[in-house]
This record gives C-alpha cells, structure tokens and sequence, in this order.
C-alpha cells in the first residue's frame, strides 16, 4: 500500500487489495518530514482497480463534452447554409433609388445598400459596383456577389443570369438601352432575388449618375383582433 497526502490535507492510500472507495478523517503525524506538525488529513481508500474506472469515466465525459460542442457547431453550420441556400424572393414595394452626377460614391447616401453584402454605387463613368467589396467597377465582374437578367422575378429560377457588363452590354445593347428593361438581380450570397428597372444613365463618361426602381422584401402583414 502506498501513500500520498496532497497541499489541500489530502491523504490517499492506494490499496491493492481493497474493492470500494471510503473516505475517513483522522489525525495524520510526521508524514513526510520529522518536525511536521500534526494535521487532520482526508483518507480516501481507493482500489487500484476502482481508480482506473474512475480515469475511464473522466476520460469518456471529457470526450462527450468535446461531442455535444462538435454536434452543436455542425448544426448549427447546417442550418445557416440551409437557410442561405434556400431562394427568397422580394416582392414587397418599390423603392427608388437616384446616384446624382458627381456626388462621392463612398458616401453611404450614394449608395444603394441593399442587404449588408451588397451596395450599388457608380463612379464619375463606366459600370456600376458593389462598395462593399469593390473600390471601382471591373469588367464582366462588376457589381460583386450579383448576376443578372432580363424577365421578372416571377419567372426567377428560369431567367439565364450573367454579370452585369455582359447583360447591359450584350443581352442589351449598352447601358442606356437597360433604361425601362424589366430585369431581376440575384444577390448571390444571400440568395435573394430582385425586380429592378433602371429610369436613368448618365452617358456623358464624366457625371457617373443613374437611377433605378426595385422590389424590397415583403411586409409582414399584422392583423388586430378587435
């Protein structure tokens, strides 16, 4: 049988021979050292063979912990890519959106700010962009994280979609010509699908203004009991 007393007042005795765990207080002298003082010591009688049971079970809910965190993580991974994958449609009003010639595209009032992915803006010429990735429009890239089409939301999950350099200048013959098109962006990150019609392009290549009309998400609809 061995001994161990530990700096909380602990002594354990490791007993080889006995089957079950009993704890006793008792006065414990000169343990370790000739001069210790006396002192009152927890006595735990632990069997070699209940210690490693008791090392199983730690190490089996240390496991089971580590588990439920790994289940939780991937539920809840699986839920917010079910929810980004599954199509949402906005059919609710109309909301005009204007970018005067001129103004500063970083300012957020020239911005169309749309969801927190996606912010339409344009420079003094060439394409529109999203600023919230983008500093300046790119060809056939340009505006970020959308696609485009001629058609409606109705028809949404058949339109054939592109970037928006090729749907102004190759389904439509430039950007002018989009001007009274019905047309729907996808925003593709968060998987929503947009009716929208330009009202205006500057042309000029030195004023960058535009405008456009497009569908916001749908109110809810509340009804008062009276």
């Amino acid at each position: 049988m061995s001994f161990r007393c530990n700096k909380f007042g602990t002594a354990w005795f490791i007993s080889h021979e006995r089957k079950y765990a009993r704890a006793l207080k008792i006065a414990v002298k000169d343990l370790t050292e000739p001069n210790m003082k006396p002192q009152a010591c927890r006595i735990h009688l632990i069997s070699q063979k209940k210690t490693g049971i008791l090392n199983n079970f730690k190490t089996f809910a240390r496991y089971t912990i580590h588990l439920r965190v790994a289940i939780s993580v991937l539920l809840a991974h699986l839920f917010l890519s079910s929810s980004a994958s599954t199509p949402t449609v906005w059919t609710g009003p109309q909301l005009t959106f204007s970018k005067g010639n001129g103004v500063d595209p970083a300012q957020a009032a020239n911005q169309d700010r749309i969801t927190t992915n996606v912010w339409i803006t344009r420079g003094a010429s060439q394409g529109i962009y999203n600023a919230k990735t983008e500093t300046g429009f790119t060809h056939t890239f340009s505006p970020a994280d959308t696609e485009w089409a001629n058609g409606t939301t109705a028809n949404y999950n058949s339109l054939p979609y592109t970037d928006w350099n090729s749907w102004a200048k190759g389904v439509n013959a430039g950007p002018p010509s989009t001007v009274g098109v019905n047309a729907v962006v996808h925003l593709k990150t968060d998987n929503i699908y947009i009716d929208i019609r330009f009202l205006s392009w500057d042309a000029s290549g030195t004023g960058g203004g535009f405008s456009y009309t497009r569908s916001t998400p749908q109110r809810r609809q509340i009804s008062l009991l009276q």
